[in-house]
């Protein structure tokens, strides 16, 4: 057993230290899991976000793809369209969302 020893000007004192519980890999995954109410929530958040990355990154690419190869165009383009198109209509439908949400609660 493991014995720790404390020395002081008054006394010796050894306290006794309990040895960690070993734990299988098993035991440890259970371990750091949510509970079943968290996972029922957890899981469609999580779907949700793989989602939104996946569209989010097919849509960019191929925005990209279009913009370059398009008739006309290239690659001089993107900073116009980011700057002129995407960012409006990021505020707009920002406002739209807003709007929406007050008059639907």
């Amino acid at each position: 057993s493991n014995m720790i020893r404390y020395v002081s000007d008054a006394a010796t004192t050894e306290v006794e230290v309990p040895e960690p519980e070993k734990k299988t890999l098993l035991e440890k995954v259970k371990s750091m899991m949510p509970p079943a109410n968290e996972r029922k929530k957890l899981i469609p958040l999580a779907l949700m976000f793989f989602c939104i990355l996946f569209n989010y990154t097919i849509l960019r690419d191929t925005k990209d793809v279009l913009m370059v190869t398009a008739p006309k165009s290239g690659a001089e383009v993107i900073p116009f369209i980011k700057t002129y198109v995407n960012l409006p209509t990021a505020i707009g439908f920002t406002a739209l969302y807003a709007k929406l949400c007050d008059k639907l609660d």
